[in-house]
């Protein structure tokens, strides 16, 4: 089959049983392609002119030998990827052509490292090691758990006697000063005296 391309590798890298297996793979295909992709994926060197989505593209079917471009060449297109002074819209082409002409793992692989989801399974201090790399550890950040209060049954209210309705007596409702009607007709003689 000739050499393995550099989405095999990532995929070989991502499979491997153990740390010491990924770390050894690394070490064994150590090629610029490779460290452009983990550079880009820690934040080294990301694709600054690329908005941080995946663009609309047409993954190639064809299989490895007959695609139109390799990432063990295509590496080489990467500074245009993070000039700033570029048109934005030629960028975005020149990449989603680069995803179309690649193989659909390769472009895969591409992807997921600018989107910085590219995940191998090793640690930094590795990485930092073998490409010379000022890479950070990222700091997980542990939220202390909330103080629970203790769950105390709350009391149950006791029942209100129900009061049956009160119907008035006849007493009751006559009352002692009954209110005066009003006259319906206006009295005489109220106004100015001439």
């Amino acid at each position: 089959m000739g050499t393995k391309q550099v989405g095999e590798i990532i995929e070989a890298v991502k499979n491997a049983p153990t740390l010491s297996e990924k770390k050894r793979i690394l070490y064994a295909t150590r090629h610029n392609a490779i460290k452009e992709l983990i550079a880009v994926n820690y934040g080294v060197a990301p694709f600054t002119a690329l908005p941080d989505s995946e663009p609309p593209f047409v993954a190639s079917p064809l299989p490895y030998p007959y695609n139109d471009a390799r990432l063990f060449t295509a590496w080489k297109q990467y500074p245009l990827f993070r000039n700033n002074s570029a048109k934005k819209s030629v960028v975005e082409m020149r990449f989603i052509q680069l995803l179309e002409s690649l193989h659909i793992d390769e472009a895969r692989v591409l992807l997921d490292a600018h989107l910085g989801k590219l995940d191998l399974g090793v640690d930094v201090e590795f990485l930092n090691q073998l490409y010379g790399f000022n890479i950070k550890a990222p700091v997980v950040v542990t939220e202390p758990e909330p103080v629970k209060e203790p769950e105390t049954p709350l009391p149950t209210p006791e029942p209100v006697p129900e009061v049956p309705p009160q119907n008035p007596t006849d007493d009751e409702t006559k009352s002692a000063d009954p209110i005066p009607e009003a006259d319906p007709k206006p009295k005489k003689g109220r106004g100015k005296k001439a």
